[in-house]
C-alpha cells in the first residue's frame, strides 16, 4: 500500500535477532522519513505479523541509516 504512493523504498533493513528478524523499510519525502516496521507489541506472539508506520523528522539531505540496528537505534530517538 505504502509502496503505490510512494514508490520502491529508498532504504530497507533488516534487524537480526534470536527470535524473529525484524525487517524495516523507509521512504523520504521533502522533510520527513516514512518508515514501515514490524510491531512491538511484546505481550503477545503477534508482533511478527503486525507493521506500524513512523513519520519522523528527517532532513532530505541527512542519510537513513544503513543497517538494522541503526535503523531501531533511529526510530527510538537514541541517535
Amino acid at each position: 500500500m505504502v509502496s503505490a504512493e510512494l514508490g520502491q523504498p529508498e532504504a530497507t533493513a533488516v534487524l537480526e535477532t534470536e527470535a524473529d528478524d525484524w525487517h524495516f523499510a523507509a521512504w523520504r519525502t521533502t522533510s520527513a522519513a516514512v518508515v514501515v516496521a514490524q510491531g512491538e507489541e511484546f505481550s503477545s506472539y503477534g508482533e511478527p505479523s503486525m507493521a506500524a508506520i513512523w513519520v519522523l523528522p528527517h532532513e532530505s539531505g541527512d542519510p537513513l541509516p544503513a543497517d538494522g540496528a541503526g535503523f531501531y537505534s533511529w526510530l527510538l530517538g537514541e541517535d
